[in-house]
């Protein structure tokens, strides 16, 4: 019984001395597990506990634009994904995933920037390659 006590009582000091860092991505791997099982709700909800620890920890900034693509709620998912930008502008998913949520607002001019941002980076991207070549033919059709 003593040792049942001892090692409940250890599990409780070592979940109250968890880092601030253990704690954000503690959330952020519980995020990526609500996301991946489709439960958007749930994964924007530990995404932004995470950011309540860390305003700056980009893997949740960048998670919340693909939870909030997930649930197309495309203006929320270009705020996230233009903060992450905002902090790492090297990031060819990022650029390519606001094209996409821009393209989903008919915001096609937007979209386009994002998707030749991407192949700036990565001249090989063939998501970018096609989504932008797409967007440049329904512009040009205007």
């Amino acid at each position: 019984m003593k040792q049942i006590i001892f090692f409940i009582l250890l599990n409780f000091a070592n979940t109250i001395a968890m880092s601030q860092t253990d704690k954000k991505v503690f959330l952020k791997e519980q995020g990526n597990h609500s996301l991946k099982n489709r439960n958007y709700d749930e994964a924007i909800n530990y995404y932004l506990q995470s950011l309540a620890i860390d305003a700056n920890y980009t893997d949740a900034i960048y998670n919340l634009g693909i939870a909030y693509a997930k649930k197309e709620d495309w203006d929320k998912s270009i705020y996230y994904f233009t903060k992450y930008i905002e902090r790492d502008k090297n990031y060819k998913e990022a650029w390519y995933n606001r094209g996409f949520a821009y393209t989903n607002k008919g915001m096609f001019r937007e979209a386009l920037n994002d998707y030749k941002q991407a192949l700036i980076i990565d001249p090989h991207f063939y998501k970018a390659k096609y989504n932008y070549e797409y967007i440049s033919r329904k512009i040009n059709k205007q």
